[in-house]
């Protein structure tokens, strides 16, 4: 039995899929350094808490960027290539499966932090 061959609309919608993925992890990421731009220069003037709670989300939206760059490669290769489709949509629905675990976890602790500082005010 051979695997399920998307059409050219298809193809296009994967493709659009994948182009905007990327930009989106692009801009994860940016906001993520930007972020650690303004932790670092908060040391001194603003709470531990504060400074701590900037670097957990700052390094979150890094991770984010990272994490969901990679099944971007799956998708433009389900649009660009022929013979494997299903099988890469596959693996990038198991990256992204795996990239919202990770999100998860990350925004655990960030979720702790905020209801310290909302409790104690530091």
């Amino acid at each position: 039995m051979s695997e399920y061959e998307l059409n050219k609309e298809e193809s296009n919608l994967m493709e659009k899929i994948a182009m905007r993925g990327r930009i989106q992890a692009v801009l994860l990421t940016i906001v993520g350094l930007i972020g650690l731009v303004g932790a670092f220069t908060m040391v001194g003037k603003s709470s531990s808490f504060a400074i701590i709670l900037g670097l957990l989300y700052s390094v979150i939206f890094i991770v984010m960027g990272i994490v969901f760059l990679r099944p971007t490669d799956n998708f433009l290769k389900v649009a660009r290539t022929t013979g494997s489709d299903m099988s890469e949509i596959m693996k990038g629905l198991r990256e992204l499966s795996r990239g919202f675990m990770i999100l998860c976890l990350l925004l655990i602790p960030c979720i702790v932090m905020d209801i310290l500082i909302v409790i104690f005010k530091p």
